[in-house]
């Protein structure tokens, strides 16, 4: 798979993560705030980041795609406070919260204790893409189900929703 180019994948984070920052803000709902500002605080981590430099670019293109998912499903669903949300919101901001702090963790090592503790860091790092992936592929899922119910109201009862009218510029995840 390519790398993600990071004159791209790192601007296109911080707008999706300020655009939904303001979309949660408005709309009051939980945890999206805190994870708009974990990817916030994120991006500048990765940007500058010289160890395991691919890895990070795919773990924030991760992060991107969760954001994309969550606008669109904070933009039409009334079930964006549904307890079953609540828990995939909090999982995400635990997993974002890692993210930070392993990439934190490897900013502040020197550069010969990185290199001792270069498999360490590689496997936590693995371990955070994995949950990131985890709760994006729920969280797609659930996006996935109410686009398609929402289709199906269209073609039956004549109604519109937003989501179906933006669907085609929300980029899929990797799942």
């Amino acid at each position: 798979m390519p790398i993600p180019a990071p004159h791209k994948i790192l601007p296109y984070t911080t707008v999706a993560a300020t655009a939904l920052q303001g979309l949660a803000g408005a709309n009051r709902i939980p945890f999206i705030g805190r994870l708009c500002t974990l990817a916030l605080s994120i991006i500048p981590m990765v940007e500058n980041t010289k160890f395991q430099k691919d890895r990070c670019l795919r773990i924030l293109e991760d992060i991107h795609h969760l954001l994309c998912v969550l606008m669109a499903l904070a933009i039409d669903s009334v079930n964006i406070e549904a307890p079953t949300m609540f828990h995939n919101l909090a999982q995400s901001a635990r997993t974002l919260q890692k993210i930070e702090s392993c990439l934190q963790v490897q900013r502040e090592l020197g550069t010969m204790k990185r290199v001792f503790k270069q498999s360490e860091i590689a496997a936590q790092l693995n371990n955070c893409a994995a949950e990131l992936k985890e709760v994006l592929g729920n969280l797609t899922f659930i996006y996935r189900s109410f686009f398609v119910f929402a289709k199906f109201l269209e073609c039956k009862l004549g109604l519109t929703f937003v989501t179906t009218r933006i669907a085609a510029n929300i980029p899929w995840p990797r799942v």
